[in-house]
């Protein structure tokens, strides 16, 4: 008795789209989650991957088309096989990494929403807080970047930005001390302090 192959799904995709992108090679991880998509067009993980892969490229209004896209698939998503256990995390991050997009392109209030919807989802995702916080920085709401990058801390304390960009906070609040005290925090996390 001979058992037949099943052609791949697309959660074989998925998967494999991740190796390439963990191993550097973003062009095959781009062509398997489009295969992905191909066999599932639902699939909100492989939407948000690409939107990732578009942010980290420079690609902001390709990777807000995506991420855009994975948020509407985001119900269907949740309640998936695969989206069960995982799915709000997932779309807590494209949100998350739609609202980086944004602060990357100026749009502070669009970040700013897209973060607080992300810790909707996961609140302790410090990526958010780090997020939001960059925003309001930038938003010259020195109080609310403090508060924010503070929480990204508290949750994640081993990530240099959220130092520097409440290091800059203080910094423009006039408060020298506590800014030098972020930044060498910041330094001794090994971040390049170009973050804002």
């Amino acid at each position: 008795m001979t058992t037949q192959r099943q052609p791949p799904d697309a959660g074989f995709y998925r998967m494999r789209g991740d190796a390439h992108f963990e191993n550097g090679d973003q062009d095959k991880a781009l062509a398997d989650y489009a295969e992905a998509i191909l066999l599932n067009p639902d699939d909100c993980y492989a939407y948000s991957k690409r939107g990732y892969i578009y942010s980290v490229e420079g690609e902001y209004d390709r990777a807000i088309r995506e991420y855009d896209q994975a948020i509407r698939l985001s119900d269907a998503y949740i309640n998936s096989e695969h989206g069960r256990e995982y799915g709000p995390l997932v779309v807590s991050r494209a949100y998350n990494n739609r609202g980086d997009a944004y602060v990357k392109k100026g749009e502070y209030d669009r970040a700013i929403a897209d973060c607080t919807a992300s810790l909707r989802l996961d609140s302790d995702c410090a990526v958010a807080y780090e997020t939001r916080g960059e925003a309001y920085a930038f938003k010259r709401e020195y109080d609310r970047a403090i508060a924010d990058c503070t929480e990204a801390i508290r949750l994640k304390p081993i990530r240099a930005e959220p130092y520097y960009i409440r290091g800059r906070a203080f910094q423009e609040q006039g408060e020298e001390e506590k800014a030098e005290a972020d930044f060498a925090s910041g330094r001794v996390l090994g971040a390049d302090s170009a973050v804002w």
